[in-house]
């Protein structure tokens, strides 16, 4: 059987859904913590397939990077302009160059992305991200970055299943 999108994000909230349906019935979160473990692990289950240069999450990661790239250059813009003769062009090729580059790091499908150690590497970024940036405590930030890891690591197992069974 072909997974696509459709069969990861389907599998992925039906188990972000039972998920959250046990965290909360347990009572040891929060229910927004319980929550956000749930919604972490759903987007996760459908990321690995960033790889593929036809799939939704790549579509949808490089307008993602596309205005990444524009903010980064509209905040660099000032700097630029006054350091540099030519810093106003420098400021118009940061998204280019952040677009293109993004689009040479990401492997083909189903190589590094498709693996346990990205689902661990993804899972350990989220948690830094949400104890540094968001100021969560670290013990809230490595449930949300568990839940990260383990979401990429179902969708891997969804691909094994589909690929058994067809």
């Amino acid at each position: 059987m072909k997974t696509g999108f459709r069969e990861h994000s389907l599998t992925a909230l039906l188990a972000a859904a039972l998920l959250f349906g046990a965290l909360y019935w347990l009572g040891e979160l929060t229910p927004l913590t319980a929550l956000a473990g749930a919604l972490f692990f759903a987007v996760s289950g459908v990321l690995p397939d960033i790889d593929s240069k036809t799939s939704i999450p790549r579509r949808h990661f490089r307008k993602a990077v596309l205005l990444a790239g524009v903010l980064l250059a509209l905040a660099a813009f000032p700097f630029l302009t006054e350091s540099f003769e030519y810093g106003a062009l420098i400021a118009l090729a940061i998204p280019a160059v952040v677009y293109f580059a993004s689009e040479l790091v990401l492997p083909g499908h189903r190589g590094f992305m498709h693996s346990h150690l990205a689902s661990v590497g993804y899972g350990a970024v989220v948690v830094i991200l949400l104890d540094r940036l968001a100021g969560l405590e670290w013990d809230t930030a490595f449930f949300i970055g568990l839940c990260a890891a383990c979401g990429y690591s179902f969708h891997l197992l969804v691909d094994w299943l589909g690929d058994s069974t067809g």
